[in-house]
């Protein structure tokens, strides 16, 4: 952080660059370039030229272009002013640096923000990611459940979830879960686990939790065969899920769908 800062305080400007021209370039721009070093002590660099020369210099090279006669356009803007610089002239030279600089001050803040931009947003992501990882971790349990259906449980389920504040409605959950089902099978082919998952409004934050049956039930398996299953893991999170909190909910799903060891794992209770 104290590195950030030193190398934007060394971007910061360190004084202004004037172009002073008179017809020759010579005596008169000597004198008024003497005059603008007295009243504009922050200027660092001050170049003199002739009238001559206006049109093959690059204006933009300098903050400030200051001509004791009339100069054609087409070189950039300046400021027309007499020899001896007139404490009006200077001082409409001096709002017009303080105007320049606070617009440079804005557009360097405003830039470094871009640049800054990309990385705020990675770490949103990080935490994101993290703070998604910890309410799974934190609200994971397994438990042993006897003498109940499958829908039995989840329904008992959601509504512990409820009273726990991590579903605001289990009836809408459970509908959900039932919904889900019916679209296909949700047991794991070659396991004996059932992977019953869904993203509702009615779920306030991301929840994991398994729970082990103490006789095999019957489901119908995401191959669309019946399959026997001792293991059913309720993986729940919200309908307005940032993307992510998908990637973890997906990973997840993907674990126990296709990770062997943590299969082995769930389905022996290791």
């Amino acid at each position: 952080m104290v590195l950030h800062f030193a190398a934007a305080l060394m971007r910061e400007r360190k004084g202004w660059r004037v172009l002073v021209i008179c017809s020759s370039g010579l005596g008169t721009a000597k004198i008024l370039a003497t005059r603008l070093k007295k009243e504009i002590p922050d200027i660092v660099s001050l170049e003199q030229a002739s009238v001559f020369e206006w049109k093959e210099k690059d204006a933009s090279a300098y903050d400030l272009v200051v001509s004791t006669v009339p100069l054609a356009d087409e070189g950039g803007p300046y400021f027309t002013v007499s020899p001896m610089l007139t404490e009006e002239e200077a001082r409409a030279i001096r709002e017009f640096l303080e105007r320049k600089s606070a617009a440079e001050k804005r557009m360097r803040k405003e830039s470094t923000a871009q640049r800054n931009r990309p990385a705020l947003e990675a770490m949103k992501a990080v935490r994101r990611i993290s703070e998604t990882i910890v309410h799974l971790l934190d609200g994971f349990s397994l438990e042993v459940v006897k003498r109940r259906s499958v829908h039995e449980l989840l329904a008992d389920a959601c509504r512990r979830l409820e009273r726990s504040g991590v579903i605001v409605d289990a009836d809408v959950v459970i509908e959900e879960l039932r919904r889900r089902e019916s679209l296909g099978g949700l047991g794991i082919p070659g396991t004996t686990l059932a992977l019953y998952h869904a993203r509702s409004f009615a779920v306030f934050r991301p929840s994991l939790t398994m729970y082990r049956l103490d006789a095999p039930q019957t489901v119908p398996g995401m191959d669309g065969e019946p399959m026997e299953i001792n293991t059913v893991v309720l993986l729940l999170g919200p309908s307005d899920t940032d993307k992510e909190m998908l990637a973890v909910l997906s990973e997840v799903s993907s674990l126990l769908v296709k990770d062997e060891q943590i299969l082995a794992v769930l389905a022996h209770g290791g």
